[in-house]
């Protein structure tokens, strides 16, 4: 991790610290699975209670703002909505550029689908900090979401028939038709290896 993103990260959890509506936050992605590397980012998590929820989520650029030199993109997710939401953002820290995501969950709707999400791995451990216990307490419920092992035959018999498929676009020049196969030969491909992973995993 970069020492100035590290900085950084640490002036959002001052800034945090002092803002009563956040009760709390753990990190979410490689940090919490001790995978970090040099080109890791922080995905922090923060826990907002639905009252303070929209207007928590308002301050969230000059929080960035505050915490770097420059404030350079700050983009919400298409699927942002009242109980979940997700900014990604890139910041200059002197000369450098650094991507920091910042997630929100809404306390009071733990089971919509993003939130179980965001949850999933992470336990006290991962606690970035914590200003009640209400944080701990909600990660203790266990919310995740399922483990959904993709088809091994269909994955296979998915490339195979838009294989044959783009064998006749191709002939046919249509760059439209080619393309989309193309991407259904890449989704295929990625459910056959993750299924194949995920069975060797559970041997």
């Amino acid at each position: 991790m970069h020492k100035d993103l590290e900085a950084a990260f640490n002036k959002v959890v001052e800034i945090l610290k002092k803002d009563q509506r956040c009760k709390g936050g753990w990190h979410y992605g490689s940090i919490s699975r001790g995978a970090e590397d040099i080109y890791s980012d922080y995905d922090p998590v923060f826990l907002v209670a639905d009252k303070d929820f929209e207007s928590f989520a308002a301050d969230v650029p000059a929080v960035l703002a505050a915490a770097s030199d420059e404030l350079l993109i700050f983009w919400g997710e298409s699927f942002n909505n009242e109980h979940f939401k997700n900014y990604c953002s890139v910041l200059r820290i002197d000369s450098q550029l650094h991507q920091f995501d910042f997630f929100i969950i809404n306390a009071d709707y733990p089971e919509e689908w993003m939130c179980r999400q965001h949850c999933k791995g992470c336990t006290r451990d991962q606690l970035i900090f914590d200003r009640a216990g209400e944080a701990a307490a909600f990660l203790d419920q266990g919310y995740r979401t399922d483990n959904n092992l993709p088809d091994t035959v269909r994955a296979m018999d998915t490339y195979w028939l838009h294989t044959e498929m783009l064998i006749k676009y191709f002939k046919r020049k249509d760059l439209f038709k080619i393309i989309k196969n193309m991407d259904v030969l890449f989704h295929s491909h990625v459910d056959l290896l993750l299924s194949l992973q995920l069975q060797n995993f559970m041997i």
